[in-house]
């Protein structure tokens, strides 16, 4: 029973439900081909409705949208000419504020909402999410911090891949997972291909 929910021109990608499962998050770029606008849009889960614009810019990509777990706020990572940088808005699209000034992606919330997982420079880090309290969360992560994860249902473990993309560049061998402990402490090679 597929549906497709959004038929808009250009391309929808990394959908992602809210906790209580009424709205997907996703990022968009309108297919311009001088001038495009790209962001972060959210579409009742069911497809009806419209689609709401949270956050658009011309001529640079947002991807990743992640919701946090009370559902009242959405990091994304924006790809600009100058670099690559995380962001949090308000789940309504107010409120955006940068929350790294050096390259980062945003990965993902920790469990309790209270911080962000990010990736930059090789490591991952973890800020709140007013962008204050950085902290090393591993160093020298695997594929050069280059991964998707999601946690756990207990917040015990996270589990991260490289992305699928990965595959398209270099063959599908290249595709790895990894196991990491939640609190950092240990990371597991478990698989590959």
């Amino acid at each position: 029973e597929i549906e497709q929910i959004t038929d808009l021109p250009g391309d929808e990608t990394a959908p992602a439900w809210s906790p209580d499962g009424e709205t997907i998050a996703f990022a968009f770029d309108d297919g311009g081909s001088t001038d495009f606008r790209g962001g972060v849009a959210t579409l009742a889960s069911d497809g009806s409705g419209v689609v709401t614009e949270l956050f658009a810019r011309t001529n640079e990509v947002a991807d990743g949208p992640q919701w946090s777990p009370d559902g009242d706020r959405i990091g994304f990572t924006l790809f600009t000419a100058d670099g690559i940088h995380p962001y949090v808005m308000a789940a309504d699209g107010s409120d955006v504020a940068r929350i790294r000034d050096e390259p980062a992606t945003v990965l993902g919330w920790t469990p309790d909402g209270q911080r962000i997982l990010l990736s930059g420079g090789g490591s991952f880090v973890t800020v709140r999410p007013d962008g204050s309290g950085e902290g090393v969360f591993i160093e020298d992560v695997p594929e050069k911090g280059r991964l998707v994860i999601d946690w756990s249902p207990d917040g015990q473990w996270i589990v991260a891949s490289t992305p699928n993309r990965s595959a398209t560049i270099s063959g599908p061998a290249s595709l790895r997972l990894y196991l990491m402990r939640a609190d950092g402490s240990q990371t597991f090679w478990i698989g590959s291909g």
